[in-house]
């Protein structure tokens, strides 16, 4: 499946749909680091001068960061190659860095003030794992991300359980507190919020889905063609956004 999501990045990337569809991952990231603002208003000794960005894609998180922390040096991760190509052509100063592949097949051997990802976790095999190495290893003091947490796509979903066609299962808010709560960290916030977005039919909805390289279903299955020919009502998409900002340590 991963082969599969790198080449979808890659073709959206090399496209420029991207950017242009991803009005939600861009609204959460913008929301993400207002979160983290508020989480870290208290503390006088606060130092970000290293972070690192994870599935940081065009860059929508950096360059929200950068606003805040100018002097600090970026990681930029991402497993699409053209993704990063973007991003290497927004961000020109020195204080940059680019790190190509699956993050889960990465051996991070660097420690960071800031882990930043939107959007990017709900892709991982195992996210739990990926945290608890970073918690044990203590590889940053902060780490905050969005992720899409179970309810998503009610709407969508039943049309494709119609259809008998499988998707993709997320994880719950309430699996990702009890997680938190079991680990050896300082402290976290989370919240949840609720994005909509509106489509004509199943055909817009379509092709809103390959503007932004997702794919929901696990199957490329004939009966999306049944779909596409047989459904014209209106469709809405729910997105069951969880934000969470961390203290490890």
């Amino acid at each position: 499946m991963q082969k599969e999501i790198e080449r979808n990045f890659d073709k959206v990337a090399k496209n420029g749909s991207y950017d242009d569809s991803a009005s939600i991952q861009k609204d959460s990231v913008k929301l993400l680091v207002e979160i983290f603002e508020g989480f870290v208003e208290s503390l006088n000794d606060l130092k970000i001068e290293k972070i690192l960005d994870i599935g940081a894609g065009t860059g929508f998180a950096t360059e929200h960061l950068l606003q805040k922390y100018s002097n600090a040096f970026y990681h930029l991760n991402d497993i699409s190659k053209e993704m990063l190509k973007i991003s290497s052509s927004q961000f020109k100063q020195n204080n940059f860095s680019l790190i190509h592949g699956d993050i889960e097949k990465i051996h991070l051997k660097d420690s960071y003030d800031l882990i930043i990802s939107n959007f990017a976790f709900q892709w991982l095999e195992n996210l739990e794992r990926l945290l608890k190495d970073i918690f044990v290893k203590k590889i940053t003091k902060y780490i905050i991300f969005t992720t899409l947490v179970d309810n998503n796509f009610q709407e969508i979903n039943k049309l494709f359980q119609k259809y008998e066609i499988e998707t993709l299962n997320y994880l719950s808010s309430n699996q990702l507190e009890n997680f938190m709560k079991s680990q050896d960290i300082k402290r976290f916030f989370s919240q949840k919020k609720t994005y909509n977005l509106e489509f004509e039919g199943f055909s817009e909805y379509a092709k809103y889905i390959k503007n932004i390289g997702a794919n929901f279903i696990k199957n490329n299955s004939q009966n999306l063609k049944h779909i596409l020919r047989n459904e014209k009502s209106p469709i809405l998409l729910n997105y069951e956004v969880y934000f969470c900002c961390i203290q490890v340590f």
